[in-house]
């Protein structure tokens, strides 16, 4: 889990102490970590981590639908249905926020 602790450091760095370059940082470790050594419970936190609360503090929000496609498999991959829940949840949201239109939305939220 130490994948999930680094990803939800580096949300804090981005959203508490605006050092977005480290926090960034921090997200990408966590994902790093988790896929290193093919943890697929961590990889399914770490990458909800980095898509929800670091990622769009440097890239735009389209990179995080992949992230948030990778991380809701590896939850349910895991049986971790909890943070399976979280990511596709997020995902709509996250494609409103990217100016997706309602069709486009519905179409990914069916998937």
């Amino acid at each position: 889990m130490a994948a999930h602790g680094y990803g939800l450091y580096g949300a804090m760095l981005c959203g508490f102490l605006n050092d977005f370059a480290r926090g960034y940082d921090f997200g990408q470790l966590g994902l790093e970590l988790a896929e290193k050594y093919d943890d697929i419970s961590a990889i399914s936190r770490s990458y909800f981590d980095m898509a929800a609360f670091v990622s769009h503090w440097r890239r735009p929000l389209e990179h995080n639908i992949p992230l948030l496609d990778r991380a809701f498999q590896a939850g349910l991959d895991a049986g971790d249905f909890y943070a399976a829940c979280y990511c596709a949840s997020n995902k709509p949201f996250q494609l409103l926020l990217g100016a997706a239109s309602l069709d486009d939305v519905l179409v990914e939220s069916t998937r």
